[in-house]
């Protein structure tokens, strides 16, 4: 479970530093040893402490709540909540509470409890950026993605932050609305140019628009960041497939399956490269290895294939055309493939049912009508 945002406000005020009694001055020791423990990530050793302040001050409301903290730490879910709660329980105007319990809720996927409590926490404190953006964060995971960016924009315009930024970005990527995300994503480098991520997702964004060497420069400073972040590799990789540079790409992807050896994707995408250079074994190895990881890739039985026919091993072509289109029954590209296939074996009957059936799924396709009539040519005497 992630860890709770501590409220410093919630976490650290202890109510009286002069005239103490021993009995507070306990109290103010343990909560204190508390915190130190904590910090020093001593979950259990701070657990104990806390447990000592509730004892000597049994309404004392922060230390619950940063119990619950620590129990989060630790992915004591059950522990955690019954803590906030009671946190809640003894100050239910305390904003900050309801936004660390949503924040449990939200990790342990239960989206409308932590909804719920961070409208809350806006009812108490509509100023609590971190309740909006929090509860941005449970939009986005729910696929609402304008109610996240709404929230984000609320917490970007109470707190600019990094993350707030970066999350916006990634919701505007996810609605294709790639100038924005690359907007949000330029603001949130020069908020911390040292994230890795933020690069790797302007890159992409990038990418999409066609922009291959900005891509590739900002895929460059995300693995001059971060040397282990496959996916960066990945990315670039991609770019330089977009630029025609195969050598490039192989040599990218083959680091990104080092550092993720089950990332179908990437074999997928090694492989492709391999058949653009003409390399249909090395190709099919691929091909093979990324179906073996995810048997649900349509292009990855396309494409091998394309390596088969390349290869003149015509059966096994469209045997592989036959899943892809198994898994993808209105994949136009398979149907094409496989109707040209046919047409190589001399089989004109399958060849104009495949085209048919592209006729079927896309009335309008002019490729189908255009191949259906040289295939009736090829049929007259």
């Amino acid at each position: 479970m992630k860890a709770l945002r501590r409220i410093v406000s919630a976490c650290t005020q202890i109510i009286g530093r002069g005239g103490q009694d021993p009995r507070e001055a306990s109290t103010a020791a343990y909560f204190h040893g508390a915190l130190a423990h904590s910090d020093k990530g001593e979950f259990d050793s701070a657990i104990r402490a806390y447990t000592e302040v509730i004892a000597l001050d049994p309404d004392n409301a922060k230390a619950y709540n940063n119990r619950g903290h620590v129990h989060g730490d630790k992915g004591e879910f059950n522990l955690a909540v019954a803590d906030l709660s009671k946190a809640i329980e003894l100050e239910p105007k305390n904003s900050a509470f309801h936004t660390n319990r949503g924040q449990l809720y939200s990790d342990n996927d239960e989206f409308d409890r932590a909804i719920a409590d961070f409208n809350e926490a806006l009812r108490l404190n509509p100023r609590n950026a971190l309740a909006h953006y929090n509860r941005g964060l449970v939009y986005d995971r729910k696929g609402e993605l304008d109610r996240a960016i709404t929230d984000y924009t609320a917490a970007i315009e109470l707190d600019p932050d990094f993350a707030a930024y970066f999350n916006r970005g990634l919701a505007y990527a996810e609605k294709r609305d790639h100038d924005r995300a690359i907007d949000d994503w330029t603001k949130a480098i020069s908020l911390d140019p040292k994230i890795a991520k933020a690069y790797n997702s302007r890159g992409l964004a990038f990418s999409i628009k066609g922009h291959y060497d900005r891509a590739i420069a900002d895929f460059d400073e995300a693995i001059a960041l971060d040397p282990n972040l496959a996916n960066a590799y990945f990315n670039r990789g991609r770019a330089y497939t977009g630029k025609g540079e195969f050598d490039r790409t192989i040599a990218d992807l083959t680091k990104a399956i080092a550092l993720d050896p089950n990332d179908a994707a990437a074999h997928l995408d090694q492989a492709l490269a391999f058949l653009s250079k003409g390399y249909y074994d090395r190709a099919i190895v691929g091909l093979d290895k990324s179906i073996a990881l995810d048997p649900t890739i349509a292009r990855a039985y396309l494409n091998r294939g394309v390596a088969y026919v390349e290869k003149g091993e015509l059966v096994r072509a469209i045997a592989d055309f036959d899943k892809a289109i198994a898994v993808d029954p209105a994949y136009l590209t398979a149907y094409f493939n496989r109707a040209f296939t046919y047409a190589e074996k001399g089989d004109i009957d399958h060849a104009t049912n495949d085209l048919l059936k592209v006729l079927e799924i896309d009335p309008s396709n002019q490729e189908a009508e255009y191949h259906l009539r040289r295939l009736s040519e090829r049929r007259s005497p």
